[in-house]
């Protein structure tokens, strides 16, 4: 029920919260009061929280409470009603007392008297000498103690003493009425300290019970019920309690009475019993073991203590009967050491999962008889007068003696050893957790902490976001420069764009109020508002808007009296308009009809690019709307130029001011339609983001035509443009059909600019390609919502000319179309579009140039082509906009666009896995021997993944995209004939025949896996050398100067890597030329001074140098010592010339 009682409390709190939080919305607050409220609904529901968590716990504590008053009063108990008088008596005693009036129990040191009926404990406190004072309960009936019945409330020594009856130890719901009143006040225990008042439990149990057959197990028994109810303390408290256990009517013990009868009254006075030390670290398993251990040794201490006083009474007693039994007392009393140990060890035992009390020490007390003398004195018997002469004494008795019972050890034990014991007083002070109130009240607390400090960092962040965008975008603005044709560049737009974007947040969060996660107190967009909005618009009048106002200022002061024969009535009207809208008539603009207007002045009839327009377009939209809030600029204006526009136009036609006034009403009435705006992400796939007018929707068109009608009501025009106009007379036969006509005319222009600026995009791969066909082709498609908005807004026109205007839109999307796109004129299309897009897909995951799909999917292509045009049969010709070419058009874009996606399908997968071969291909050509410069060599694995046969990079990337495009003409590799529409660049013939031809070289035309180069060196005629030796991985030529010595080698070598050329000028043999490593021959061959062609081979000379300077050796006459060999490679290329394969230039662009 606690689970159930929370979840109720928090779906109650939320939905109060959340009410809260829309009630605030409706008040319109912003900035810190709204913060503030909104904080406070926050706080005002944990608190409607708690309390009704707290609530709820005392309702279950109250029901269950009186579930257990019901069983029992039928036991013959007092129900636990019964128990709230008692208390409230004893705490309006304790408040009325000196120890005022917050004195109760929950606020006192308390001491809690357990016990079984018959254990003595009312006796015991009354007999302690601590002088309780009874404060509510019932002790004495007949001058005898009684039995404690439901409770007993005592004062003593600043202390309360709570007696429950021992009844009530097996009674669960008053025993939780007994709990409830000892906890600390709610308030307390919610905002207080961790101290609480001191608890002390104090346990009686006659010892007799004991020494009664079966009284070891029964008093274990009994062990346990009372450390349950010590427990139940502990866990309601939430404290660990010391417990005090007073063993009574020790005189049950054989020989006591004997052994303390000649006690003096000191002696019977002190306490006989054992403090011991508090152990808290003690565990259950090994608990038992240690605690008997413990009070064992206690009890031994005790032992020896009576053993060691029975010589003292052996000595003062004088009856020798009676000296055997003090003797024998100690023994007596010894064997109760095991049943009250193992007593002791369960009335304390702790648990492992909750708070526990704790045995702080053991005791004992019982009652001897002491004999004491009756002396009875008479009175005087006196007459009337006193002392007088009647008066005579009374004869005095003789002294009579009697037994009386005392108490003994016992009076100086809760004085002087329990309320002393201040170390255990401070231990059960100190809670060791919150109460229910105050988990409830801190889990409140720490969500709404959790809550504000996660809502802080989110806002600060936020807010820190906020600020450095609008001070990267002011810092940006730099300064303007004009672009070549006067107007503002491209890089001054782009850097006030920025601004106006700040700006634009800025002023939305100033009007609709900040998102909660900038607010919270920490939200600086207010700050920000003013400063930034008088930087940007200051920069927006010194690129365009200054030049602008000043060209409509011309415009209105350069008019003539009257205008000529060509003068046009819109343009001067709209200036006019313009311009009072941009002073004094903020108010009146409308971005339909502003934002156009500056664009096209500030043009100025000049060649802009499109990204500069847009640009500039943003800013004209955004000074429209933002006019409507305030004009950033002054609006005072020059009258005279005013006046003037208005006499010049006050002298055209009537009609034109009619006209202009219901076209303005019919747009302040109706909004614009857009395309794109309309269907949200349809601007990927079909661009149309001119508004049309909402004098030309359908609505507008209604608003219109009954204008036209009474348009005696528009005769004066828009005042606020105009002035005031004097009426006149107008011949409604020729108004009338002249405003229609010039309508009429107009929607139709609209409408047909409408499609006339719908554009389907093309598409940027084949998965882009299926991915919009789709979308195309679905019950959704944009294609046909453009068609339908436009059959809609033109279908419910009156003029017939407009309707067969736009036949082409309705026949496709009949006006019907809202609620269903697809119908049964444009179902051939829309099947042909979805087989399209059903080819493409499959294209898609082909992912093959050369794949079947591709020509399945062109010949879908014309099918689909071949049904638009069946569709298009049926539209009427539009001899002035033809619309029916626009539609059609539009309709087979789709297509078209796919068919020139495939056209180029094949050379843009080619060209793009040549692009990924080349990104493995660099990584080899860094290295020696294709950089000559590298000083890291290329390995053999390295060569074997590009260039081998098979398996190398090379050609798996030939058999996968060249082998039906590139074939092998002798030793050249050719386009294939009939290659299909893949046509490779002479730039990668060229690399590719390179690649290939090394390959052959180093693997024998594919006839090997590994490589191996073999080639022949002859040694030719050197003049002044005696003999040369050269030696190549192994391998060894040795010849004369006169040359023809000849050998075979192979590269790479097996075991030695390297090439030497030692030779005797006729002295000692010479090195030469020497090098190591795989590449060897390489370097011995690409340091050759000549290289010539000669027949079938090449000839080689080198020119060995020495010294550090490298100067040529030299034979006799000073001429240069020559070496010079004959290579034969075979049919193999030439890779041993010099720059041969420095020259590997990877060419991604494969195909074109």
């Amino acid at each position: 029920m606690n689970m159930i009682s929370t979840l109720i409390g928090a779906v109650a709190m939320l939905l109060f919260v959340g009410a809260g939080w829309i009630a605030v919305s409706f008040l319109k607050l912003t900035g810190t009061i709204e913060t503030v409220v909104r904080m406070v609904l926050v706080a005002l529901g944990m608190g409607l929280f708690t309390g009704f968590q707290l609530w709820w716990t005392k309702r279950q504590q109250k029901a269950a409470s009186g579930a257990a008053a019901g069983g029992a009063a039928a036991a013959g108990v007092a129900p636990a009603e019964d128990l709230e008088p008692l208390f409230r008596d004893a705490e309006a005693r304790l408040a009325a007392s000196s120890l005022g009036k917050d004195a109760r129990l929950g606020t006192l040191p308390v001491l809690i008297l357990l016990g079984e009926t018959g254990s003595a404990k009312t006796s015991s406190l009354l007999a302690c000498g601590a002088e309780p004072e009874l404060l509510a309960g019932h002790v004495m009936q007949d001058g005898y103690v009684v039995p404690t019945r439901s409770v007993n409330l005592w004062f003593t020594r600043a202390a309360v003493a709570l007696e429950p009856g021992g009844q009530m130890l097996d009674d669960p719901g008053r025993w939780a009425a007994v709990l409830r009143r000892l906890q600390p006040p709610a308030i307390s225990s919610v905002f207080g300290k961790k101290k609480t008042a001191p608890r002390s439990a104090i346990v009686f149990f006659d010892i007799e019970k004991l020494m009664q057959p079966g009284g070891r197990e029964a008093a274990i028994h009994t062990a346990r019920r009372l450390n349950a109810r010590l427990g139940e303390i502990c866990r309601a408290l939430g404290i660990q309690l010391p417990v005090y256990c007073l063993f009574t009517r020790c005189d049950r013990i054989p020989f006591f009475t004997d052994f303390v009868a000649n006690m003096s009254d000191a002696e019977a006075h002190q306490v006989v019993g054992s403090t011991v030390p508090m152990a808290f670290d003690a565990r259950v398993g090994v608990y038992a073991e240690d605690e008997t251990r413990r009070l064992t040794g206690a009890f031994e201490q005790l032992f020896l203590g009576l053993t060691a006083h029975r010589t003292i009474q052996l000595g003062r007693e004088h009856d020798g009967s009676k000296l055997g039994n003090i003797y024998e007392f100690p023994r007596e009393f010894r064997k109760l050491r095991q049943p009250l140990v193992e007593f002791l060890v369960e009335l304390c035992r702790p648990s492992q999962l909750q708070t526990s009390p704790f045995l702080r020490g053991f005791y004992f007390s019982g009652v001897r008889p002491v004999e004491t003398r009756e002396v009875s004195r008479a009175l005087r018997q006196q007459d009337s007068s006193l002392f007088g002469p009647n008066a005579r004494p009374i004869v005095q008795e003789s002294g009579r003696t009697r037994r009386i019972p005392q108490w003994v050890f016992l009076q100086r034990l809760f004085n002087e050893v329990i309320l002393a014991d201040h170390v255990a007083f401070q231990t059960s002070a100190k809670s060791s957790g919150p109460a229910p109130a105050q988990r409830a009240v801190f889990a409140a607390a720490a969500g709404l902490s959790l809550l504000l400090g996660t809502a802080w960092t989110v806002s600060y962040f936020g807010n820190r976001s906020l600020l450095k965008d609008v001070s990267a975008a002011v810092t940006g603005l730099g300064v303007a420069s004009p672009a070549a044709d006067g107007l503002a560049s491209r890089d001054s737009l782009g850097r006030i764009e920025t601004l106006r974007q700040s700006l634009e947040l800025l002023s939305r969060y100033s009007r609709e109020g900040a998102p909660w996660r900038l607010r919270w107190g920490l939200y600086a967009g207010d700050e920000l508002l003013p400063t930034t909005r008088n930087l940007y618009f200051s920069r927006y009048k010194q690129l365009m808007f200054g030049a602008i106002q000043e060209g409509l200022l011309s415009h209105l002061r350069g008019l003539p009296a009257s205008p000529g024969p060509n003068d046009v009535y819109g343009t001067t009207y709209d200036t006019l308009k313009a311009y009072l809208i941009t002073t004094s008539h903020p108010d009146k603009s409308t971005r339909m009809f502003l934002s156009p207007l500056l664009e096209d002045r500030w043009m100025a009839r000049k060649q802009v690019d499109e990204d500069r327009r847009s640009l500039a377009r943003r800013q004209f939209d955004f000074y429209s709307e933002e006019l409507k809030h305030g004009n950033p600029y002054s609006r005072e204006n020059d009258t005279l130029a005013i006046e003037r526009a208005r006499r010049f136009l006050g002298q055209f036609a009537a009609s034109e001011r009619i006209y202009r006034f219901i076209l303005a009403e019919a747009n302040r009435r109706n909004p614009p339609l857009n395309f794109n705006k309309q269907f949200p992400g349809s601007a990927q796939i079909i661009l149309n983001g001119n508004d049309v007018q909402g004098a030309f929707t359908k609505q507008g068109a209604a608003f219109v035509e009954d204008a036209i009608k009474n348009y005696e009501r528009f005769f004066a025009g828009e005042e606020w443009v105009l002035g005031p106009q004097a009426s006149a007379a107008l011949d409604r036969s020729k108004v009338e059909p002249e405003l229609l006509a010039r309508y009429r005319a107009d929607l139709i222009g609209n409408w047909r600019d409408y499609l006339k600026n719908s554009t389907v995009l093309r598409y940027g791969s084949v998965e882009d390609a299926a991915k919009k066909l789709n979308q195309l082709a679905g019950n959704q498609s944009y294609l046909l919502a453009l068609f339908c908005l436009a059959s809609v807004n033109t279908a419910g026109a009156t003029a017939e000319e407009v309707r067969q205007a736009f036949q082409p839109v309705q026949f496709v999307t009949p006006p019907a179309c809202p609620d269903q796109y697809i119908a049964p004129p444009n179902q051939p299309y829309m099947t042909g579009l979805m087989s399209l897009q059903a080819a493409v897909e499959q294209v898609s995951r082909a992912r093959d140039p050369n794949d079947p799909s591709v020509n399945q999917t062109l010949q879908e292509a014309a099918r689909a082509k071949m049904a638009a045009r069946q569709v298009a049969q049926n539209f009427k010709i539009d001899k002035e906009g033809h619309v029916e070419q626009m539609v059609q058009k539009l309709m087979e874009d789709p297509i078209t666009h796919i068919e020139a996606l495939l056209g180029r399908l094949g050379p843009a997968q080619l060209n793009g896995e040549a692009k990924r071969f080349c990104g493995d291909f660099q990584a080899l050509v860094n290295k020696y021997p294709f950089n000559t410069a590298s000083k890291v060599d290329a390995s053999l694995e390295e060569i074997n993944m590009i260039f081998k046969p098979g398996s190398g990079a090379l050609w798996v990337f030939y058999d996968r995209n060249l082998k039906n495009a590139l074939v092998k003409q002798g030793g050249q590799w050719v386009p294939a004939p009939g290659g299909g529409p893949i046509r490779l660049t002479a730039q990668y013939l060229r690399f590719f025949n390179r690649a290939a031809a090394f390959s052959d070289a180093l693997y024998r035309g594919g006839s090997s896996q590994e490589p191996h180069l073999a080639y022949s060196l002859r040694a030719l005629p050197s003049e002044g050398v005696q003999s040369l030796t050269l030696r190549i991985d192994g391998q060894q030529l040795k010849s004369s100067g006169a040359g023809g010595g000849q050998a075979q080698f192979v590269w790479p070598g097996q075991n030695v890597k390297e090439a030497k050329l030692t030779g005797s000028l006729g002295g000692p043999e010479l090195g030469f030329l020497s090098y190591e490593g795989l590449w060897a021959v390489f370097r011995f061959f690409g340091d050759a001074d000549r290289w010539q062609a000669a027949g079938a081979g090449y000839n080689f000379e080198w020119v060995p140098r020495q010294g550090q300077s490298g100067q040529p050796m030299t034979v006799s006459g000073g001429r240069p010592l020559t070496v010079r060999y004959f290579l034969d490679m075979g049919t193999a290329a030439p890779i041993f010339q010099k720059n041969y394969l420095s020259g590997f230039n990877c060419v991604s662009q494969a195909a074109q």
